[in-house]
C-alpha cells in the first residue's frame, strides 16, 4: 500500500472475508477522511543559508515541499516580513481563491516530482485550496512548489519573517 510506508497511514483489511495472505487484500488506512486542518505559523530572523557566502538576499522566492511521497491540502500560505514593526506581506496567491479549480494555482510553480492543482476544501466546498502530490523528497532546484515574493521582493538579513500556513495531510509522509 502506497502510504503505509512506516511514515504514515497503516495497514487494512480491505474485506473482512478476504484472504489476509493475498496482498490486494490490504490498503493503507484512510486516515484522509479523519484528518483535520492545522495552522503552522513559526518566526525567524533571516541570516546567512551557509552556502552563498552570506549572502541571503539574493533569493527572492518562497519554497516548500513534501519530505518524500505523500500528498496534502495547502492554503492561507503567508510570508510577513518584519511582523513586529512594518509587516509587510511578500506571498502572491496565498489564498488560491481567485484560481479555478483543476488548474495550477497562478503565481506558483510547481514541478519535479511535486504536482499541484486548486480544488475544492471538502471542508468548505466555497474555498479554494492547492492539493499537492509528491512522489519523493522536495529539492531546491526542481522537485517542490515556489512562488516569486511580491515586487521581486529580496530576503534580507537581519529581518524577521513570520511563515504560516494551514494544512490537511492526505497520506504518505
Amino acid at each position: 500500500a502506497e502510504y503505509a510506508d512506516g511514515g504514515g497511514a497503516s495497514l487494512e483489511l480491505r474485506d473482512p472475508w478476504a484472504d489476509n495472505a493475498r496482498p490486494e487484500s490490504w490498503a493503507a488506512s484512510e486516515v484522509a477522511t479523519r484528518s483535520t486542518w492545522n495552522t503552522y505559523s513559526y518566526r525567524m530572523i533571516a541570516g546567512s543559508d551557509g552556502f552563498t557566502n552570506g549572502v541571503t538576499d539574493r533569493y527572492r522566492e518562497f519554497i516548500f515541499g513534501l519530505l518524500d511521497a505523500g500528498e496534502l491540502l495547502i492554503d492561507d500560505i503567508s510570508v510577513i516580513e518584519d511582523p513586529q514593526g512594518l509587516p509587510t506581506q511578500r506571498i502572491q496567491n496565498g489564498t488560491f481563491q481567485q484560481d479555478a479549480v483543476g488548474e495550477e494555482p497562478d503565481k506558483w510553480r510547481i514541478g519535479g516530482n511535486h504536482k499541484g492543482l486548486v480544488v475544492l476544501d471538502p471542508d468548505n466546498p466555497q474555498s479554494h485550496v492547492l492539493h499537492v502530490k509528491a512522489t519523493g523528497a522536495l529539492e531546491d532546484r526542481l522537485n517542490h512548489a515556489e512562488t516569486t515574493l511580491v515586487d521581486n521582493a529580496r530576503i534580507r538579513d537581519d529581518v524577521e519573517y513570520e511563515i504560516s500556513f494551514r494544512a490537511k495531510w492526505l497520506g504518505g509522509s
